[in-house]
């Protein structure tokens, strides 16, 4: 563990979609997380911090925006994700 790229830098290199406050907050927490999977590289490090910071805008925790009928239709019955019973859609969308 231990990403050799500190913190400031992290933010800096990802300019407004990783404010210094959110990737000092949440970065150890994803790595911490990375590692205690086993699958923790520099190179997986990079993957997550690229999609953290895009998928989010702000390098922190979100629900996945949209309305009922759009949550439902995406993720309602998707026996490929585990959503096998009535309300999982709503109950598992993406939370960033």
């Amino acid at each position: 563990m231990n990403f050799p790229v500190p913190i400031p830098v992290i933010s800096s290199i990802l300019g407004h979609y990783g404010p210094i406050e959110k990737v000092a907050a949440n970065w150890p927490l994803v790595e911490a997380a990375l590692d205690g999977a086993e699958i923790y590289s520099p190179l997986c490090a990079v993957v997550a911090i690229a999609t953290i910071s895009v998928e989010t805008g702000m390098f922190c925790p979100m629900k996945e925006r949209g309305g009922p009928t759009y949550i439902t239709n995406l993720y309602e019955n998707r026996k490929d994700l585990g959503n096998v019973n009535p309300g999982d859609g709503v109950r598992f969308r993406g939370r960033g």
